[in-house]
């Protein structure tokens, strides 16, 4: 499936605000999040995230219909907080693309355009996450993927492209 990563900037920061809230919502049946009084789900301010100079993202599109987005940030549980260090903090599909590859491709993807150490941490108690995260670093990955408990039932993967 063909697509294209369009970095988060100031005009399209809204997007992101809009998929977030479907995104919560996939991942609240895990984490047992509820909506505030205005029906809006309030993981983080994605506005203070975007601030963050080490804090960048893509929204990605199939032809001219948005798909999703990819959020790396630089917030480690396993590797220091050092200049050559990222996390892929966040990523989504919109239902209508899921089980067509694009999920996986646009992290490949996005691990190709930023040569580092990276540090990613499936959603907790999401068998789904857990599963897809397994597909991504299965035997065709081109670098060696490490799995860590960094708390009780909950684990990250580590690997380098540097």
């Amino acid at each position: 499936m063909e697509f294209n990563l369009i970095k988060i900037n100031n005009n399209n920061l809204y997007v992101l605000k809009n998929l977030f809230q479907l995104y919560i919502h996939d991942i609240s049946k895990e984490l047992s999040w509820n909506v505030n009084n205005d029906g809006f789900f309030e993981a983080y301010s994605l506005d203070d995230w975007y601030k963050d100079k080490n804090n960048f993202g893509y929204i990605i599109y199939v032809e001219n219909n948005i798909a999703g987005f990819v959020m790396i940030d630089k917030e480690f549980k396993i590797l220091e907080n050092k200049t050559e260090n990222l996390n892929l903090s966040e990523i989504f599909v919109l239902n209508n693309f899921k089980g067509k590859g694009l999920a996986k491709n646009a992290a490949l993807k996005v691990f190709d355009l930023h040569k580092a150490n990276w540090e990613i941490r499936p959603v907790p108690m999401s068998n789904s996450a857990h599963l897809f995260w397994e597909k991504v670093f299965s035997k065709d990955f081109p670098y060696i993927a490490k799995k860590h408990e960094w708390k009780a039932n909950r684990f990250a993967y580590t690997f380098s492209n540097l």
